[in-house]
């Protein structure tokens, strides 16, 4: 999550500087530049946003930020576009009439009013919502793209010059289409459009429409940046980091170049057995979202250890009689938990499996023992 004063950033400059470059060619070029900033939960997305957030703030640069984990509602997909479109028109007021207003002066035809009106929320008369409907796909399609290219053009005379949304994964496919509309949109003005995601969801690759967009994977810290973070967050909290070096040796081990599991532990009770909060939390939310037969498959490789292979995992499949074997792993990896090498997986992170592992002590392995222990016989006889 982003936060009105961000801990340092230590250990990402060349990407802060890639940000900093990319930009600069939106501005210099007149044209929309789009980046995707990728990693796990916890690597430091947000504080790179918000590093660069600090430096548009000082240049006097105008900025729109949207972080859809604190403004999405989940059981209205349409929320997030509603507001987003709300935010794009700079409409500090609530009321419709207020807001139709301002769409009305911004619209370039009245059926791109009009469907503006419904991206935002906004009531339609009877006669309205028939127009629409008569509309085709590739029709409504070509109508958004003009209401997308109205709301840029109305950005640009606000000298708007950066759009940021952070946890772009949870975003509905409703939310994905427009963003999809508004990165791709022929634009004639400097524009830099930031979206971070965790390797999950619709981004456990990156999308296609945004095949023209620079890609940057924030990898793990280096110990130097993560010794300099474990330092400042202990005397954040009044603690001397020479009274806690034990403490500082066990968080940097586990936490394995992931800045927020540091400083979760750092201010753990017992950092050496406990969990950081957001991956419990992340943990707990991934097992009670998954269908049983996913959660089981997860369990059974947590149990096995941090890495398994494509055999292990059909040998389960067997033993469990899963049908579509395919589909849970999809929905495995799709799941941000874990990662392929051609027939080979890891969990994400070390802690990512501690945790998991931690919820399999319950589920049943002696069949998996005896069928090891089959095939070692096998070999020896051989």
């Amino acid at each position: 999550m982003l936060n009105d004063e961000p801990t340092p950033l230590y250990g990402r400059e060349w990407e802060l500087n890639q940000l900093h470059i990319i930009f600069s060619r939106a501005v210099a070029l007149s044209s929309a530049q789009t980046i995707l900033l990728q990693g796990m939960t916890g690597i430091g997305k947000s504080a790179l946003l918000n590093a660069f957030i600090c430096h548009l703030k000082r240049a006097e640069k105008n900025y729109l930020l949207f972080s859809t984990n604190s403004c999405l509602n989940h059981n209205n997909p349409h929320f997030f576009v509603a507001n987003f479109v709300r935010s794009l028109l700079l409409v500090k007021a609530h009321s419709e009439v207020e807001i139709g207003h301002q769409i009305d002066l911004v619209s370039s035809t009245p059926l791109s009013a009009i469907r503006m009106r419904q991206w935002a929320d906004l009531s339609l008369s009877l006669a309205h919502k028939q127009t629409l409907r008569q509309f085709s796909d590739e029709r409504l399609r070509l109508l958004d793209k003009t209401v997308v290219s109205d709301l840029l053009e109305y950005l640009d005379h606000k000298k708007v010059q950066a759009i940021l949304i952070d946890d772009a994964h949870t975003l509905s496919e409703q939310s994905r289409y427009f963003l999809s509309i508004l990165t791709q949109v022929q634009c004639h003005f400097g524009i830099l459009f930031i979206l971070s995601a965790q390797k999950k969801n619709a981004f456990t690759h990156p999308p296609k429409w945004l095949s023209s967009a620079h890609i940057i994977y924030l990898k793990p810290l280096d110990i130097s940046s993560m010794q300099q973070l474990a330092h400042h967050t202990l005397l954040s909290r009044d603690m001397l980091p020479c009274k806690h070096q034990h403490r500082t040796a066990i968080a940097l081990k586990r936490a394995c170049g992931n800045p927020l599991f540091l400083i979760q532990l750092l201010c753990a009770t017992h950092p050496q057995s406990e969990l950081p909060e957001t991956l419990q939390q992340l943990t707990q939310h991934c097992l009670n979202s998954m269908p049983c037969e996913v959660v089981n498959t997860l369990k059974f490789a947590a149990r096995i250890g941090q890495h398994f292979d494509t055999k292990q995992l059909h040998q389960f499949n067997e033993h469990r009689k899963i049908r579509a074997p395919l589909c849970v792993l999809h929905k495995m990896l799709s799941s941000g938990l874990i990662t392929q090498d051609a027939e080979h997986y890891s969990f994400v992170h070390p802690l990512v499996w501690e945790s998991l592992r931690s919820h399999a002590k319950d589920l049943e392995l002696d069949w998996y023992k005896h069928h090891q222990s089959n095939t070692q016989n096998q070999v020896t006889r051989i």
